[in-house]
């Protein structure tokens, strides 16, 4: 049966087997957080889909990466009460921001890349494929 937690914290408390891609991001905050819990272990998932498989599977308690990564799988499993979860903002985690990188020189591809993102903001459908793949 899943279990809802509040807030952040208290997930931490209520876990003790959490999941993380080793090498990504994510990994030195985790660390920090499964050291302070003192009653905790780590355990490697190589992709952010097996992540969250571990979860659902019981093998871990929680998992803990990119949160647009996390929301995504989030969703998909959503409907299926076998595979249903749900994610918790870390209030502390560091921000990451991502973009584009074009080079140097290429205004040609740096413009048409601005202008479909301002395309697909005013036509609605950078709204309706965020809704389809992250749920909001």
């Amino acid at each position: 049966m899943l279990h809802y937690y509040s807030n952040f914290s208290e997930a931490v408390k209520g876990s003790t087997v959490f999941t993380t891609e080793y090498g990504a991001a994510g990994q030195d905050e985790l660390e920090a957080i499964v050291q302070s819990h003192g009653n905790a272990r780590m355990m490697d998932s190589s992709t952010p889909y097996l992540e969250i498989s571990n979860v659902i599977q019981g093998r871990a308690d929680a998992a803990y990466d990119n949160s647009r990564v996390m929301q995504y799988y989030i969703f998909k499993n959503s409907t299926d009460p076998k595979t249903k979860t749900y994610g918790i903002m870390d209030p502390n985690a560091q921000t990451s921001y991502f973009a584009f990188a074009v080079k140097k020189g290429n205004d040609e591809l740096l413009n048409q890349l601005n202008e479909g993102l301002r395309e697909m903001k005013a036509n609605g459908k950078y709204d309706e494929l965020r809704a389809k793949w992250f749920g909001e």
